[in-house]
């Protein structure tokens, strides 16, 4: 019983060594498995890390080779440049010169310009139907050119160019200012002649139109008192007929409408209505005929007139035209009624008869005013 005893005991003791080499052999394995683990992720975080590295380098060589040939495309876009820029804009350019603009992104200031072939216009006059111009044939031809390459020129040259365009404006300007300047001195200088010369006609007509009316005088004084008073109220009665029918048309409502271009008449015909149209035509036409009678020196009790009367009386109805605008033709009135009252005016004494004997004064606008005592 003793010696089974101390076998099983045996048998106990190899099984727990037994297990303890299988557990620590599950150890071992289980610790190596880990470390296969670890050593594994290190190698993959060591491969990621060697790949991005080698990433990195080849961006940084790329960079450096763009770099580069950016530097290099800068430098012949540069050599290009100081080519072009001895050319002036407008030039035409070498084919192969163009080709390497265009390469280094000088293309839109070399433009390609197709060919133009060679044509011939005729131009004239013809029936319908015909093939040809028949009357003022005129043949244009052009000659065509090839297909070119164009230099518009740098913006340097373009800026340039505007700068002398400017200035060159400015000068134009400048010369025409000053031109225009000189036309208006010379325009007031001959302004203030002719006022001059119209003051001295105006004082050698009041002198001329003075002795006229002392000749008028004689004459009526010769001819009697009662005669002469007859004579002058009737040519008063006509000058005032006058002056009335120029103050007739000055307020005629249809006036405006009734003078002005010809191309305008139709309008103003509708404008005015055929009444005021045809009235005012009427009014006018007669006051042409009062001045050239008036002219004529066939005025009813018109007596004799001076030539220079008669010369401002035929301009008067000359310059009277119905073609003027409203305010030309109302100006126009103006001066004849200037002329008529000028007429009025002369040889008509303040009041009573012309007496033999009485003495008289030349008042310019009133005439001859009997002298005061």
């Amino acid at each position: 019983m003793a010696g089974m005893g101390l076998s099983g005991g045996f048998a106990a003791g190899g099984g727990a060594d037994a297990l303890e080499e299988v557990l620590k052999r599950a150890f071992l394995e289980q610790t190596e498995r880990r470390r296969a683990k670890q050593e594994d992720r290190r190698i993959g975080q060591e491969d990621t890390r060697l790949a991005q590295q080698a990433e990195m380098q080849k961006a940084a060589l790329a960079s450096q080779d763009e770099s580069r040939k950016a530097a290099a495309d800068d430098r012949a876009q540069k050599m290009l440049m100081g080519k072009l820029s001895l050319m002036a804009p407008g030039s035409q350019v070498d084919p192969g010169l163009a080709a390497e603009g265009r390469a280094a992104g000088l293309g839109p200031m070399l433009p390609h310009q197709a060919a133009d072939l060679p044509s011939t216009a005729i131009s004239g006059m013809a029936q319908a139907g015909a093939k040809a111009p028949l009357m003022g044939q005129l043949r244009m031809a052009a000659a065509g050119r090839p297909e070119r390459d164009m230099f518009t020129g740098t913006d340097e040259q373009l800026t340039a160019q505007q700068g002398r365009q400017d200035a060159l404006s400015r000068t134009a300007q400048a010369r025409t200012d000053r031109a225009e300047q000189l036309a208006q001195a010379a325009q007031d200088r001959r302004d203030a002649a002719a006022a001059a010369q119209q003051g001295r006609v105006d004082l050698a007509q009041m002198g001329q139109q003075g002795r006229a009316d002392l000749a008028r005088l004689a004459a009526g004084l010769k001819g009697g008192g009662a005669d002469g008073t007859a004579a002058q109220a009737k040519q008063q009665n006509e000058v005032q007929d006058s002056l009335s029918l120029i103050d007739e048309i000055r307020r005629d409502p249809a006036l405006k409408a009734s003078v002005g271009p010809a191309e305008g008449r139709g309008m103003g015909m509708m404008t005015a209505g055929p009444e005021g149209y045809t009235r005012v035509k009427a009014l006018h036409d007669n006051l042409v005929n009062k001045l050239q009678l008036a002219q004529a020196g066939k005025l009813k009790g018109q007596g004799q007139i001076s030539n220079m009367e008669r010369e401002m009386l035929k301009n008067a109805a000359t310059a009277l035209d119905r073609t003027l605008g409203d305010a030309d033709y109302l100006k126009q009135l103006d001066k004849i009624e200037v002329q008529f009252k000028r007429m009025q005016g002369v040889g008509q004494p303040a009041s009573g008869p012309v007496n033999a004997g009485q003495e008289f004064d030349y008042v310019p606008g009133k005439g001859l005013v009997p002298r005061k005592q």
